[in-house]
């Protein structure tokens, strides 16, 4: 699912065209969350809108972002990631894998970026970059 290009409007009406919650079996969802550009913000309400409405026990989270300079992760609210993530809700939860599209070197740094920003889920084997 690619998500990441949703005006407001678009997030108001989230829950009536992506709805987790009669998925109950889900174990793996992988979310294209678009390009970031550190010029610009991310809105990321989309993204924490579709995990409230998951109710089946996650095994496997794979996010998938769009850099040009590893500056880019700056938008995206790894506190709010990890709070997420690390709630009992998420017992199951055995890997969260972050992708990262853009050049290959700075994938490497942005790889030890998010390893940085995420330092609970990185401590717990959960995180995979």
């Amino acid at each position: 699912m690619h998500c990441g290009d949703l005006t407001p409007f678009d997030l108001a009406t989230f829950a009536d065209d992506y709805n987790f919650a009669h998925n109950t079996n889900l174990r793996y969802i992988r979310l294209d969350c678009g390009r970031l550009d550190h010029h610009h913000p991310y809105p990321q309400d989309w993204l924490f809108a579709a995990f409230s409405q998951i109710i089946s026990p996650l095994e496997h989270v794979q996010l998938e972002f769009r850099i040009k300079v590893v500056a880019d992760l700056d938008v995206v609210d790894w506190t709010r990631i990890e709070r997420e993530f690390t709630q009992q809700r998420w017992a199951n939860l055995q890997k969260l894998t972050i992708q990262l599209w853009g050049p290959l070197e700075k994938k490497s740094e942005g790889y030890e970026t998010i390893k940085l920003r995420l330092p609970v889920l990185d401590g717990r084997g959960v995180l995979k970059v």
